[in-house]
């Protein structure tokens, strides 16, 4: 019980000195001009810039790195180079049903809501419409569907 007291006495004695006025020199109040004497800090801080230092090789991007199994296989099916296949665009989708919105005639889909990616690719001017849930379930859809592994659209 007395303990309770002394600490119930030490928090109120805590928190009277905390709403005490600033205590100048030599134990006298401060006065406003003693009080104003301290600086307020208007600095903002600043965040390190760290500039890229320019690399021997040329990097690859990570949007290709990503893209790289689907630009083989627009590759294989067109007969041509990787290096050819321009990666136009990549985006994150939520599409209404498992169909990815690419659905095969005559088949049927569950209506759920289904996250996935679309990459679209170019060659000589024509787009390819790559879509997946994850880098290797990524097929290509063309007007009609899905196109068939090594079948051009």
């Amino acid at each position: 019980m007395l303990r309770n007291i002394a600490l119930g006495i030490t928090a109120i004695g805590v928190m009277a000195a905390a709403c005490a006025p600033p205590i100048g020199p030599a134990g006298a109040p401060a006065s406003e001009s003693t009080a104003s004497q301290v600086p307020a800090s208007t600095d903002t801080p600043t965040a390190a810039v760290m500039t890229p230092k320019p690399s021997a090789t040329p990097t690859v991007s990570p949007l290709r790195t990503m893209a790289a199994p689907v630009i083989a296989d627009l590759a294989g099916r067109l007969g041509i180079d990787e290096a050819a296949v321009e990666v136009v665009d990549a985006v994150e989708v939520e599409w209404p049903d498992t169909s990815l919105g690419c659905p095969a005639p005559g088949d049927s889909y569950a209506q759920v809501l289904t996250n996935g990616t679309q990459l679209t690719l170019q060659v000589n001017g024509q787009t390819y419409d790559y879509r997946g849930r994850s880098p290797d379930t990524m097929f290509l859809c063309g007007p009609q569907g899905p196109v068939p592994a090594g079948k051009v659209p």
